[in-house]
């Protein structure tokens, strides 16, 4: 849960990928602003930068 200017980045080797799902308020990931509902799929970046949410309720799944 992020709500305010709590941030956090999550390394991502390259042989993985991510999948992040926002379910509630928004959020930017990677420099991309989400709302609720949105999702991303994330490969070939080092890091998953999560900042500026805002009620924010995300899920994080890191995949091979």
């Amino acid at each position: 849960e992020f709500d305010g200017d709590e941030s956090i980045e999550y390394p991502l080797p390259d042989d993985r990928r991510a999948y992040l799902h926002l379910a509630e308020g928004s959020l930017t990931v990677n420099g991309q602003r989400l709302s609720a509902g949105d999702a991303l799929k994330i490969r070939g970046e080092p890091l998953v930068k999560v900042s500026e949410g805002r009620a924010a309720t995300v899920l994080l799944f890191d995949l091979p």
